[in-house]
């Protein structure tokens, strides 16, 4: 949970630039972005804002995606494992979850 919970740490920081950068070519917006996470731990702890027994250790520079989803700025979904194209890039997969997500990237044609 714990490094899922960084990595929305990571994409949430990732995003918020990328709005930025958008909003100064197109304008304004007020559409959240929508962060895909197949870990429902980590969604739990962005999501509410008390305090969790089992996350007293984690580093408050990673509470920023809890001020972000509370702003709206920031809308976590759940997605499952099977659908999460991150997967390819982080996990040995077997075959066919291989090829379906290399079709879902583009690399590969139907």
């Amino acid at each position: 949970m714990e490094d899922e919970y960084i990595a929305l740490a990571q994409a949430t920081k990732e995003s918020l630039w990328l709005s930025k950068l958008i909003l100064d070519f197109f304008g304004n917006s007020k559409q959240p972005t929508t962060l895909y996470s197949d870990n429902t731990a980590a969604q739990i702890l962005a999501k509410n804002p008390e305090n969790h027994e089992r996350a007293k250790h984690i580093d408050t520079k990673y509470h920023l995606v809890r001020d972000e989803v509370e702003k709206e700025r920031i809308k976590l979904e759940d997605i499952s494992s099977k659908e999460n194209i991150a997967d390819i890039l982080t996990k040995p997969l077997p075959i066919q979850t291989h090829l379906y997500l290399s079709k879902k990237l583009g690399l590969l044609e139907d």
